[in-house]
């Protein structure tokens, strides 16, 4: 047998993989774009869904501060739903895009299929890993996951084992719409990817410009729920962190004629297993203003106003120690 029969075998040259390498790290940016707008955007709809206010919306995955600010009371089965519903969305969006594909797809969709499947179901991983070890009570606290083990109440097992479960289908989904890594064998092959990478940028421009968009509109709820009104005076500030409340009173307020009492209210960065703010009236009757049992918001709050007699009302609080500031404003504080 001559050498000359025998054939090496074909190396892409240094401009194919300097291409290929450009069209991976855009990919990677694009779905990360994607992935975590829809994470965020299932937070978002569940508790707009349960009448929440949207006060922020933000993306910034690069510097790991992609975070939403919703306003409003959930009871514990609506927080585990809007804890799950982050990672339950884009596992959705997936694997209906995964369904509508073809099998054999050109080279760019195919690393896109790739990627997306990467991203999106490799996210059950924490799913199987945080409850293992909330049973050794080492869970991060401020994790979805953790967030709907407490509200939920659900075994720490079952719900890494439905996660391992989903986690195997999504991958037999994936082996089934793709022909896996053999088409990345000869990346000379590639076809152009100008129009893909126009794609790519423009879905990714679409999704930055989107967030901006609904963070704009989010930070006017905000600011128009959230900031007391300028004839109310600070009547008390408290940090939520230094101990627990039992029927604690807060603060008072004196009335002098009968009329309508005007309280602005506000937590910022709270998390807790209980909270109760009551507005306990002269004649001993109570209010609620607000109430929480696996408690947590970045910002909660508002304005309420109540006819009221003459005599003094108190602003009393329950809680669990948890981070976190309490801020109360009314007409007149004694």
């Amino acid at each position: 047998m001559s050498a000359n029969s025998l054939k090496e075998p074909a190396v892409a040259p240094r401009a194919v993989y300097l291409k290929f390498t450009g069209l991976l790290g855009l990919t990677i940016l694009c779905v990360l774009s994607v992935y975590t707008f829809v994470h965020e955007a299932g937070h978002t709809l569940v508790g707009l869904a349960y009448g929440q206010t949207l006060t922020a919306f933000s993306t910034t995955f690069w510097d790991l501060s992609a975070h939403v600010r919703l306003v409003g009371e959930l009871t514990a089965a609506q927080q585990a739903l809007q804890s799950v519903a982050g990672v339950a969305l884009p596992l959705l969006v997936w694997a209906v895009f995964m369904s509508l594909v073809p099998r054999t797809a050109p080279f760019s969709l195919e690393l896109v299929k790739l990627v997306a499947s990467m991203g999106v179901v490799n996210t059950l991983l924490v799913w199987m890993v945080i409850p293992v070890l909330d049973l050794w009570g080492r869970a991060p606290v401020n994790d979805d996951v953790t967030h709907f083990l407490r509200a939920s109440e659900l075994p720490p097992l079952l719900v890494t084992a439905v996660a391992a479960s989903l986690y195997a289908l999504g991958w037999v989904l994936f082996i089934t719409k793709s022909r896996g890594l053999a088409q990345f064998r000869q990346l000379e092959a590639m076809e152009k990817t100008a129009t893909a990478a126009y794609t790519m940028f423009a879905v990714t421009a679409v999704v930055l410009l989107s967030t901006l968009s609904i963070n704009t509109v989010a930070t006017q709820n905000g600011a128009n729920r959230l900031s007391p009104p300028a004839n109310l005076a600070l009547a008390a500030q408290i940090d939520l962190s230094v101990r627990a409340y039992d029927n604690d009173v807060l603060t008072t307020f004196s009335v002098i004629e009968s009329g309508r009492l005007a309280l602005f209210f506000a937590v910022q960065d709270i998390n807790t297993d209980y909270f109760d703010l009551r507005l306990v009236g002269p004649d001993g009757t109570s209010t609620l203003l607000l109430h929480g049992e696996v408690y947590r918001a970045d910002h909660d709050g508002g304005l309420r106003e109540f006819d009221v007699v003459p005599g003094v009302y108190q602003v009393v609080l329950t809680a669990a120690p948890s981070p976190g500031v309490l801020s109360i404003y009314g007409d007149t504080a004694e």
